[in-house]
C-alpha cells in the first residue's frame, strides 16, 4: 500500500491537531489555560473512576465466590466491544463519507484501499481513547485480585490493541455496503439516516434477545444451575458470550493464558481479528468509491408559483424565536452525524441502559414495580426527572449549538435579531430534544410500572426546567470556544471539548440536584411543596444563567471572526 504511512501521518496530525497544539502552546505559547482547565477535569473524574474500581474489586469477589470471576472479563470485552461497533458506525461515516477532504484525496494515485486503510487507523486510535478508561481497570483488577504472572499481562497488551479490529473492520464493512446500496439520487441523506436509525435498533433489540436468552435459570431447577456453577469453573462465560464469539475467545485466553487452551484462544482471537480487518479491505475495493462519489448531489422539487402564492410566501412572517428554532432543528436533522451524535444519543442511552433490565429475568423487573409505592413515588419521580437532565448533560446539542453553525457563524452576527431571540430559539431547539427523551423514558416505564398521571406531569415539568439550566452552561461554554474552522462535521460533536467539559459540569449539577432532593426529603416537606421548590430553584437559576448567557454571547458576537 504506497503512501499509507504518510496517509496515516497526515489523517492523525489533522484528527489531534498536533501541529495546531504545537504551534499554540509551545510557539506562540498562547491560551495555555486550556490544558490546565482539561488537567483539572481530568482530575476530577478521580474520584468517580476510583469509585469505579472500587466497585470492579468488589464485583470480582462476588464472581469469585460462585467460581465465575472470568465473567468479569467477558463483561468488559463484550461491552467494549459492542460501543465500538455502535459508536464507531457514525465515526466511520464520517470520517469515510462526509470528510472535505476527501475531494482533494480521491483524484490521487492512490487506492481506494490504501485511503481506507489509513482512515481506519485514525478511527482506531480515536476509539483506543474511548475504550481504554473501560477495559484497562476490569484487567487490571483481575490480574492483581488473581496475582497472576507476566504472561498474563503480555495477552493482556496483544488484546487490548486487538479489541478495536473486529467490531470496527464489521462496521465499516456494513456502513460501506450500506453507503453503496443507497446512493440514490436526491434521497441519499434520507435513506442513510433511516437506516442507520434502524441499524442501532436492530442492533441493541439483537442483543437483548441474545443475553436474555443465555440468562435464563431454568424455572424450578435453580439449585442445580447453581451448583453447575460453582463446578465448572467461568460456565456463564460461554453462556453470556454467545451474543458475540470474539468476546469469549478473548476471555478464554485471558483466564486460560498459562496453557495451550488459553493460546489457542489468543491465536485464534487474533486471527479472525487480521481476516476480517482484510475482508475489510477486499470489500473496499469494490465498493468503496462507488458508495463515496455521485453521492452529493441532492433533489428538490420544481414548483411554478402564482404572482399570488409568491407574494404571500414573502410576505409571511414568523416570529424570530421561531425562525431560529427552525433552522436549528433542520441543521439537527440533514445533516447525519449531527443527528445520529445528538438526537440518536438520545434514543440510544436510554435502550442501552435499559438492556439488562430487559434481558434479566423478572426479578429485578418484580423489584422495581414493588418498590413503586405511595410512601417512594416521590423518590421515583425526582429520579426519573434526574435521568432527563443527565440525557441533557450528555447528548452535546447545548454544548455545540455554535460550533454546529461552523463557516456560516458569520449569519448570526449579521441577522436582524436580537441576541435574545437567537439564544432562546437554540434553547428551544435543545428542548425538544429533551422532550423527545421524556417520550422514550415515560414511554419505556411505562412496560414497567403502572405509571400515575401524577408520575407522567411531575417528571415532565422538573425533567425539562431541570434541563433548561445544563442547556444554558452547555452553550455558555460552546460560545466561550467554538469549533468554527471545521470540514468535516464530526469535529463540531465529537472531537469537540466543549461536549467534555459540559459534561463534566452536569455531572457537579447532577451531584448538586441530588444533594437538593436529599435535603428536600430529609426535611419531610410536602409533596406538592416539594415539587415546588425544586420547579422554583431551576427558574431561578434558569433566568440567572439566560441572562448571563445573553450578556457573554452579546460580547463574543463581536469578538469572533
Amino acid at each position: 500500500m504506497r503512501g499509507l504511512g504518510s496517509l496515516i501521518k497526515m489523517h492523525l496530525n489533522v484528527n489531534f491537531g498536533i501541529s495546531a497544539i504545537r504551534y499554540k502552546y509551545f510557539k506562540q505559547k498562547k491560551e495555555l489555560w486550556q490544558p490546565v482547565i482539561f488537567f483539572i477535569a481530568f482530575l476530577s473524574l478521580l474520584p468517580i473512576y476510583i469509585g469505579f474500581i472500587n466497585l470492579l474489586s468488589g464485583a470480582f469477589g462476588t464472581l469469585k465466590s460462585i467460581n465465575q470471576e472470568g465473567v468479569l472479563l467477558l463483561i468488559g470485552i463484550l461491552g467494549s466491544q459492542i460501543i465500538l461497533f455502535i459508536f464507531g458506525i457514525s465515526h466511520i461515516f464520517s470520517k469515510f463519507y462526509y470528510a472535505e477532504d476527501m475531494q482533494i484525496l480521491v483524484p490521487l494515485p492512490v487506492k481506494p484501499s490504501t485511503i481506507l486503510t489509513a482512515r481506519f487507523f485514525t478511527v482506531m486510535i480515536n476509539e483506543y481513547l474511548t475504550v481504554f478508561p473501560i477495559i484497562l481497570p476490569i484487567l487490571l483488577v483481575y490480574g492483581i485480585q488473581s496475582s497472576l504472572s507476566g504472561l498474563y499481562w503480555l495477552y493482556c497488551i496483544l488484546i487490548i490493541f486487538a479489541i478495536p479490529v473486529i467490531p470496527l473492520a464489521l462496521s465499516t464493512i456494513v456502513t460501506m455496503i450500506f453507503m453503496r446500496y443507497t446512493n440514490i439520487k436526491g434521497k441519499r441523506d434520507l435513506l442513510r439516516v433511516m437506516g442507520g436509525v434502524l441499524m442501532v435498533v436492530v442492533i441493541l433489540g439483537i442483543q437483548i434477545i441474545t443475553q436474555r436468552t443465555a440468562s435464563n435459570i431454568p424455572q424450578g431447577g435453580e439449585a442445580e444451575y447453581i451448583a453447575t456453577l460453582i463446578n465448572e469453573r467461568n460456565i456463564l462465560i460461554n453462556q453470556m458470550g454467545i451474543s458475540f464469539p470474539p468476546s469469549i475467545w478473548a476471555s478464554n485466553a485471558l483466564i486460560n493464558f498459562n496453557n495451550s487452551s488459553g493460546l489457542f484462544s489468543l491465536l485464534t482471537f487474533v486471527g479472525i481479528s487480521v481476516l476480517i480487518f482484510f475482508l475489510m479491505i477486499s470489500v473496499s475495493e469494490k465498493v468503496f468509491y462507488k458508495g463515496l462519489i455521485g453521492g452529493g448531489e441532492v433533489s428538490s422539487k420544481k414548483k411554478n408559483l402564482s404572482n399570488k402564492q409568491l407574494s404571500r410566501k414573502i410576505e409571511k412572517i414568523r416570529h424570530p424565536i421561531l425562525a431560529v428554532l427552525e433552522k436549528d432543528i433542520k441543521i439537527l436533522i440533514r445533516t447525519p452525524i449531527f443527528l445520529m451524535n445528538s438526537i440518536g444519543s438520545v434514543i440510544i442511552i436510554p435502550v442501552a441502559l435499559s438492556i439488562p433490565l430487559f434481558s434479566s429475568d423478572d426479578m429485578i423487573l418484580k423489584t422495581i414495580t414493588d418498590f413503586y409505592t405511595s410512601n417512594n413515588i416521590i423518590l421515583v419521580n425526582l429520579i426519573m426527572a434526574g435521568f432527563i437532565m443527565f440525557i441533557a448533560a450528555n447528548n452535546g446539542i447545548g454544548a455545540t449549538a455554535f460550533s454546529r453553525e461552523g463557516k456560516q457563524f458569520w449569519i448570526l452576527r449579521v441577522a436582524p435579531l436580537k441576541v435574545e431571540h437567537q439564544l432562546m430559539g437554540k434553547i428551544l431547539s435543545s428542548a425538544l430534544v429533551q422532550i423527545l427523551a421524556l417520550i422514550i423514558i415515560i414511554g419505556g416505564a411505562s412496560f414497567i410500572l403502572p405509571l400515575k398521571l401524577s408520575t407522567i406531569i411531575v417528571v415532565t415539568i422538573l425533567g425539562v426546567l431541570g434541563s433548561i439550566p445544563i442547556i444554558e452552561i452547555s452553550m455558555l461554554i460552546d460560545i466561550a470556544r467554538p469549533i468554527l474552522d471545521w470540514d468535516n462535521p464530526q469535529k463540531a460533536v465529537k472531537q469537540n471539548m466543549n461536549v467534555l467539559f459540559s459534561m463534566l459540569v452536569g455531572i457537579v449539577y447532577l451531584v448538586g440536584y441530588t444533594v437538593l432532593c436529599y435535603t428536600v426529603i430529609k426535611i419531610e416537606l410536602n409533596m406538592i411543596a416539594s415539587y415546588l421548590l425544586i420547579g422554583l430553584i431551576f427558574t431561578v437559576i434558569s433566568v440567572i444563567l439566560f441572562k448571563a448567557l445573553s450578556k457573554f454571547a452579546t460580547k463574543r458576537l463581536r469578538e469572533i471572526e
